[in-house]
């Protein structure tokens, strides 16, 4: 189970990196359209986009955007970073079960393989800490 956790913290690293670009790429486009919203709404209008024929509500929008990119991508960070640590935890094998539970509840929020990575890691923490010893027979 510890190698089934680690190997799920991996795979959402590699989603988060692949999130945090995304992020990356929205927020900048925001800021040019924020920066450029005359242009925008010229570009738009051409297009046939009714709602966003003026340079108020591509700003509107783009503020919002920038707003959703900011959030999402301080989310992707601080769950890659735990990520991270968490998997430090089970390399250097500490028996805490607590890096195990933060991964669970950003796995709520960020992505499956950090959810599962969680349970995986708190089965293989609750599950070597319960197990009689031979001493114990």
């Amino acid at each position: 189970m510890k190698n089934t956790s680690k190997v799920m913290y991996l795979i959402g690293r590699i989603l988060n990196i692949i999130n945090i670009v995304t992020s990356v790429i929205v927020l900048a486009l925001a800021i040019v359209a924020c920066a450029l919203p005359a242009e925008v709404a010229k570009e738009t209008a051409k297009q046939g986009i009714e709602n966003l024929t003026t340079p108020e509500q591509v700003k509107a929008v783009a503020i919002c955007l920038i707003v959703i990119a900011v959030v999402m991508l301080a989310l992707y960070i601080i769950a890659y970073v735990f990520a991270k640590l968490t998997s430090k935890t089970i390399e250097k094998d500490e028996k805490s079960i607590k890096p195990h539970v933060i991964m669970l509840v950003f796995g709520v929020f960020t992505g499956v393989f950090y959810l599962l990575g969680g349970i995986f890691g708190i089965v293989s923490v609750s599950g070597t800490t319960n197990k009689p010893t031979v001493e114990e027979k």
